[in-house]
């Protein structure tokens, strides 16, 4: 039930941000440091429960990266706006991780086709940064892979 709500939750997030992707540098910049603590915070958790060596150590590392870098983000929002090709780059290659990482140990259909979207994606953000001058665009995306992101989550847990 509670993966239910946090999925309900995750696309109800993702639509708000679609639709206002502008709601001040601050509080974006709170909801992705938010968002990436989060996702740092599971996969470091992960780590606890993966049994290949290579793939357990890689959760911790790129989960304490993550929740570094939303800790940041929470902390100092100025960062968003200096930074926010950066940011897409660096988001794009996580995701892109993640998916792969995803594509070889996920078990079921839902979870492979996260983890493919999340490949997809990862590509999309290194292609999209090298164009991006516009955090609105910025903000579509992540709306729209969050909005994914508990839609396919939500049909797994089905």
């Amino acid at each position: 039930m509670k993966s239910k709500m946090l999925n309900i939750l995750t696309i109800i997030l993702g639509l708000i941000i679609i639709i206002f992707p502008i709601l001040g540098v601050a509080s974006v910049s709170a909801i992705f440091g938010i968002a990436f603590l989060f996702m740092g915070f599971f996969i470091t958790f992960s780590y606890f429960n993966d049994e290949h060596a290579a793939m357990k150590y890689m959760a911790l590392i790129i989960g304490i990266i993550l929740m570094l870098f939303g800790i940041t983000l929470i902390a100092v929002p100025s960062l968003l706006v200096a930074f926010t090709t950066l940011f897409v780059y660096i988001a794009g290659l996580i995701l892109l991780v993640i998916g792969v990482i995803g594509l070889f140990s996920a078990d079921t259909p839902a979870l492979k086709y996260l983890s493919l979207l999340n490949t997809v994606l990862g590509i999309f953000y290194l292609i999209l940064a090298y164009f991006m001058k516009d955090v609105k665009l910025f903000g579509i995306l992540i709306g729209i892979w969050l909005a994914l992101s508990g839609i396919l989550s939500l049909l797994n847990n089905d």
